[in-house]
């Protein structure tokens, strides 16, 4: 009451925690920790007084969990909100231990780290993906017991989408291919509806839908979903599993000479959700595999018009080298054009611009390149343009 009512801000309020009859301690939270501690345990003890807001905002317990730990996960969700906890060095609580069996008991025996997995999973912000991948082969070999209990709770609580998941997961491990695409489809449908936000980042589900549908031999299906999947991640296995579906439906891609090496290269066909920040999009530009690969999709369309305006321009380029002029100049008259000893020899005495008359045309060979020249005789403009030829080095007037 005095930590509500002294005016500061308060969101969770817990005590110390007295043990009693089979276990008799007393516990209370080891100095300096933080609410951001629940990451790695629950050091929540199950009675702490906590404001309704946060509550509210959580959204409540998940039923779906199928051995308890909901408290924990109910912590962990509650870390997006920021809550402001204050600790009481007062006894709040008082924890009685029986010498026989409780559920929580049997869970501990049993499948506490298949439970830990399952919430951990429903928290892709909070954990890395390797983490992630590795409780999902947890949840894969789920013991029976836990299986029927998830069983149980999906019969009960039906719109809940990670049961659905977790079971899919289950199905593929043994073989049920069929059945664990029905279950991801419908985690899917269902996260698309849930108000918790972390069941919008859907990756785990997508990732998981391409590799039973690649197993299955849908190389198109598959390929997908693993761009839904890159929308929110972008690991190691993602990148590498899309490129390979990529590389079995496309054909491997060139790189353009850019050395990303086979195992990264690929096209991008969606934007990460994660490239909304200006400044961290231009890092992962410059930087990152997916950022080359972006970079790549983007370049790719150019190039192929770069290349095409390439052959127009060597055909223009061939054509004027090999085709001689149609008509001569008669002889005499003036011409806007440079001396050329192929014309008129390094020692000619005619005038500027007359031709000799045994002289043909010279053709450019290996091209030419425009530049601009001083203005010559018999001519009233004060600059002109000249053709540089690669092959015998003398000018032509233009």
């Amino acid at each position: 009451v005095a930590f509500l009512s002294d005016g500061f801000p308060v969101d969770i309020v817990p005590g110390c925690m007295r043990n009693f009859d089979a276990v008799q301690n007393d516990w209370c939270f080891p100095e300096g920790w933080s609410v951001q501690g629940a990451i790695h345990w629950n050091k929540f003890h199950a009675s702490v007084l906590m404001a309704r807001r946060l509550m509210e905002s959580v959204g409540g317990y998940d039923p779906g969990l199928p051995w308890g730990l909901e408290d924990w996960n109910f912590w962990l969700s509650s870390l997006s909100h920021a809550p402001i906890v204050r600790f009481s060095p007062a006894l709040t609580f008082y924890y009685r231990h029986h010498q026989g069996t409780s559920m929580r008991k049997q869970m501990f025996e049993c499948c506490l780290e298949e439970v830990k997995a399952m919430v951990r999973s429903n928290h892709p912000e909070l954990y890395e993906p390797v983490q992630l991948l590795r409780d999902h082969s947890t949840i894969a070999a789920m013991r029976r017991d836990t299986f029927n209990a998830l069983t149980a709770k999906m019969d009960r609580f039906q719109a809940l989408p990670k049961p659905f998941f977790w079971r899919g997961l289950r199905y593929a491990a043994v073989g049920q291919k069929e059945g664990a695409v029905r279950d991801f489809r419908r985690a899917l449908d269902l996260a698309k509806t849930s108000g918790m936000p972390q069941e919008w980042n859907t990756w785990q589900i997508w990732y998981n839908l391409a590799l039973v549908q690649a197993d299955m031999g849908d190389i198109a299906a598959a390929l997908a979903a693993v761009n839904e999947a890159f929308k929110f991640a972008y690991f190691n296995e993602v990148l590498e599993l899309k490129s390979k579906l990529e590389n079995q439906l496309y054909g491997p891609p060139d790189d353009f000479g850019l050395g990303l090496g086979q195992e990264v290269k690929g096209r991008v066909e969606v934007i990460p959700l994660y490239w909304s920040n200006e400044k961290e999009r231009s890092e992962l530009h410059t930087r990152s595999a997916t950022g080359k690969l972006h970079k790549l999709s983007v370049m790719e369309p150019l190039m192929e018009v770069m290349a095409a305006e390439r052959q127009k321009s060597m055909l223009l380029m061939r054509i004027m080298a090999e085709t001689p002029c149609p008509r001569r100049m008669p002889q005499g008259e003036n011409v806007n054009m440079v001396s050329n000893s192929h014309f008129e020899g390094l020692d000619s005495g005619r005038k500027m611009g007359q031709l000799a008359a045994a002289k043909d045309w010279h053709t450019f060979g290996q091209g030419f390149e425009i530049k601009r020249t001083a203005g010559r005789p018999a001519t009233r403009s004060e600059r002109s343009l000249a053709l540089v030829n690669k092959q015998v080095e003398d000018e032509r007037g233009a």
